[in-house]
């Protein structure tokens, strides 16, 4: 039981700074998965990612809300949320345009 618990933890220390960074995600496309749908391909080009808000024609119109550091050859995700809907989606990374 002792060694579960010090995998479990050393797992958990390994895992919590695997996260995407806003360079990381405007250097990708991004491919529709499910749930609200802004576009089948986003691109993150023209400073229309300023920290975690999406700007369409420089008007703010989602947020990224998670960002999914896909773990043993997983896709990594983001998840937006519309400011008029409330509604969320999700986004696939996709190979690198830059």
């Amino acid at each position: 039981m002792n060694h579960f618990i010090i995998i479990l933890s050393f797992l958990s220390l390994a895992f919590a700074g695997c996260t995407l960074k806003n360079d990381e995600i405007q250097k990708h496309w991004w491919k529709y998965g499910n749930g609200f749908h802004i576009g089948d391909v986003l691109r993150f080009d023209n400073n229309s990612l300023r920290n975690d808000t999406i700007f369409i024609n420089d008007i703010p119109t989602e947020k990224i809300i998670d960002k999914v550091y896909g773990f043993f050859g997983a896709d990594n995700e983001i998840i937006i949320k519309s400011f008029l809907s409330s509604a969320t989606g999700t986004y696939h990374e996709k190979q690198t345009y830059q």
